[in-house]
């Protein structure tokens, strides 16, 4: 799915740099101080404030107090703050590691319940075990959580925690063994709920604060270079970093190629015929990851009375001109491409297809949707289809549950004004609702006994209708949610290429799309392709400085219900297309 736009591409980062901020407030740097409250008594003191809490220490003990009226910290001052220049990063933290890449993500240990506490050694990267963790109420009916803590590896080590329910937070450093407690106060209703049924989370960052600072900011190194406003390009060091970390990763190889254009005039480009595309900026990359693609966008050639146009769903960016669902002359297309930087391969439908490709049914459905919204809602939609086996590493689905809530109302306030909440529409159409937030959804999910698995893993349906904005800008109309693959896919089964298998195309991923057994399996290349890349003997890839490979390409006949349950865990994706159990799901 393509999310290379100005808007979405800014909000993943910022999703980023919330998140890592909401997840490292001990450090004095990222925390608001605010003054005047009063102290519960004598000894207590506010410690620090972050949005709608103020949290008091004494000791190893601590208060969460929840309050209205506290400014939350701009987006702009996060960053300022998280990502300093990077000759200073490196000043502070010296040498920065090869492997760091997400390694912010902290740690899922279990969660504590009443009458079931938790428990958890120190393991390799943390410094503390803690023999027991429990919850209580104290007299005046707060939750109050009490760690026991053994003796570190060192004198010097700590440990730093998220603790958390789908409302509320908060940051715990374990510095000293011994009894630390942390009592949470003025927890709602629905908030109760969810702490009877799933308990407060528990999750232990793999790193001290220093490190844990520098992992993030090398992962926000991957998507900065190419984020520049009015510079379409991605620099040598952005795509020397990604190439980097798709190999550390996913053990990706992009060979470099000696010619890194061909004339697209040689070509013999025809309807249906698709281009994917890998453009090495932080985000295709983390796509390519997360499914176990070797691409992040996809487009699709369509022959219309005055040309051949590429289709695709996109949006305008610093590197892109156009918004939404469109069509660009080719020649155009091709040009914009290079000067974005893409490494972009043509993969032509085979003779079988091309006698399906009905051009009129393509050109009719091409019309119904031009200019519908890029497809947020169902943008992680189509990757998350099991309860655990999507989730790169480190991540958890009890972290990405409670972060999509707990990031929601600053989203709201910073991301989501011109384009919709990326969670909670898909949430809301999984439950039959309209206009819950992510908190709301979660609850309403609570209390219908379902798990956040089974409410996320509900395959995306296409006949799903969501809402357009006529007071955005630009304005969009009602639609399907359409990411890039997404919509190559409807496309070519509204031509006729897909036959009349029952799928939904908003479950597919690029992988998916490109593996489907429509394509023709070893063109004849031009002498071009040849020309520009001697070594790649299936594929004619017309720009970028980098080889694109596709195992898997060309080999799943469609079959009804198609890719809905499927795995893809780093670095073996093999198994979400050739392993006989999953099969049977996939």
């Amino acid at each position: 799915p393509r999310t290379h736009y100005s808007t979405l591409k800014n909000a993943t980062m910022k999703g980023i740099m919330v998140v890592a901020a909401a997840l490292l407030l001990s450090v004095q740097a990222l925390a608001t101080v605010v003054s005047g409250f009063p102290t519960l008594e004598e000894g207590w003191g506010v410690q620090r404030s972050f949005r709608d809490k103020r949290v008091l220490k004494r000791g190893l003990d601590t208060v969460v107090q929840h309050i209205n009226g506290v400014p939350a910290l701009g987006y702009n001052e996060l960053v300022g703050r998280l990502a300093p220049g990077h000759a200073e990063r490196k000043a502070i933290f010296g040498k920065v590691a090869e492997t760091e890449y997400y390694s912010f993500v902290p740690e899922y240990l279990g969660a504590i319940k009443a009458g079931q506490p938790l428990r958890w050694t120190s393991g390799d990267t943390g410094c503390f075990g803690v023999d027991s963790a429990t919850l209580t109420l104290d007299g005046a009916g707060a939750p109050v959580l009490t760690f026991d803590v053994e003796k570190g590896k060192s004198l010097l080590c700590s440990d730093f925690y998220l603790l958390a329910t789908f409302k509320s937070w908060h940051e715990e450093t374990f510095a000293t063994h011994g009894k630390h407690t942390v009592k949470w106060e003025s927890l709602d209703a629905d908030e109760q709920l969810d702490v009877q049924l799933n308990g407060f989370r528990v999750f232990r960052f793999r790193e001290g604060m220093p490190h844990t600072l520098e992992d993030v900011y090398e992962t926000v190194k991957l998507f900065l270079g190419a984020m520049k406003k009015d510079v379409p390009g991605v620099p040598a060091a952005t795509a020397h970093d990604n190439l980097a970390f798709l190999k550390e990763r996913a053990n990706y190889d992009f060979p470099v190629r000696n010619v890194t254009d061909v004339d697209i005039d040689l070509l013999d480009v025809q309807s249906g015929d698709m281009f994917g595309i890998l453009r090495l900026d932080g985000l295709d990359p983390l796509i390519a990851w997360g499914t176990g693609s070797r691409l992040g966008h996809t487009t699709v050639a369509l022959e219309f009375e005055d040309g051949m146009y590429v289709c695709e769903s996109q949006v305008k960016s610093n590197y892109w001109p156009t918004n939404f669902v469109q069509r660009t002359p080719l020649k155009q297309w091709v040009k914009q491409a290079k000067e974005a930087d893409y490494n972009a391969i043509l993969l032509p439908l085979s003779a079988e297809s091309r006698s399906k490709f009905n051009v009129t049914a393509a050109r009719n459905f091409f019309k119904t949707v031009e200019g519908n919204l890029y497809g947020y809602e169902a943008l992680l939609m189509g990757w998350i289809d099991t309860a655990f086996d999507n989730y790169p590493i480190h991540l958890d689905p009890q972290l990405v549950m409670i972060i999509f809530a707990l990031l929601d109302p600053l989203l709201t306030k910073f991301v989501y004004k011109d384009i919709p909440n990326i969670w909670s529409g898909a949430l809301n159409k999984r439950l039959g609702t309209d206009g819950l937030t992510v908190a709301q959804a979660y609850a309403e999910m609570e209390r219908r006994k379902m798990t956040f698995s089974q409410l996320i893993t509900m395959p995306e349906q296409d006949k799903w209708v969501y809402k357009g904005c006529s007071t955005c800008n630009p304005p969009y109309p009602a639609g399907p949610a359409m990411v890039c693959n997404v919509f190559v896919t409807n496309l070519w089964r509204a031509a006729g290429v897909l036959g009349g298998v029952d799928i939904n195309a908003g479950e597919f991923t690029p992988l998916d799309t490109y593996s489907l057994a429509i394509f023709e399996h070893s063109p004849k290349l031009p002498q071009a392709c040849r020309e520009a890349d001697p070594d790649n003997t299936q594929f004619c890839q017309i720009l970028g400085k980098y080889r694109i490979e596709l195992p898997n390409y060309n080999t799943e006949k469609p079959f009804d219900h198609m890719r809905e349950h499927c795995p893809s865990l780093a670095p073996d994706y093999e198994q979400r297309l050739h392993n006989a159990t999953v099969q049977g799901m996939c």
